[in-house]
């Protein structure tokens, strides 16, 4: 009797598992997700900003694509698609205060951070604003984005 729509909601299940969809259904479990992204984002951006003025300057011609508007989870698939051109560019300083190694860790951090939040579905396509951006107003950009997202959350 109750055989069809316990197949039907079985397979729905694994469709969406399939898919990629994000399995943690807790709010409170995304608002700490990205509440650890926007820490992680806010220690790179500290490590850059303290930066002598050389440095600094070498790592300001880097750019960067940042999307047109990043209002969803989903937008992450942006930040995710920069990690490794932003690993390149923090890897530019070989300054006392900002080691490679703590540069990987954060780039490894938030690369998990965001798989967790996004999934691993890559069908969204991310459209990148026609203007690029320098490494401060990169990592600014996903920090508001992050601080939003929480905010959202908190309604």
């Amino acid at each position: 009797m109750h055989t069809m729509p316990l197949l039907s909601c079985l397979a729905l299940t694994l469709a969406l598992l399939a898919h990629g969809a994000p399995t943690s259904g807790s709010a409170e479990e995304t608002r700490q997700q990205v509440e650890q992204l926007l820490l992680d984002l806010q220690m790179l951006s500290r490590g850059v900003s303290n930066q002598e003025n050389s440095t600094l300057t070498r790592m300001l011609k880097f750019k960067f694509y940042i999307p047109k508007k990043a209002t969803d989870l989903e937008h992450l698939q942006c930040l995710e698609e920069e990690l490794k051109p932003l690993q390149e560019v923090l890897n530019v300083p070989q300054s006392k205060n900002f080691h490679l190694k703590d540069t990987r860790n954060f780039i490894s951090n938030i690369n998990v951070t965001v798989l967790k939040l996004k999934g691993s579905a890559t069908t969204f396509t991310c459209e990148y604003a026609q203007e690029t951006a320098n490494i401060v107003e990169f990592l600014n950009t996903w920090i508001t984005f992050c601080q939003s997202i929480i905010s959202k959350l908190a309604e």
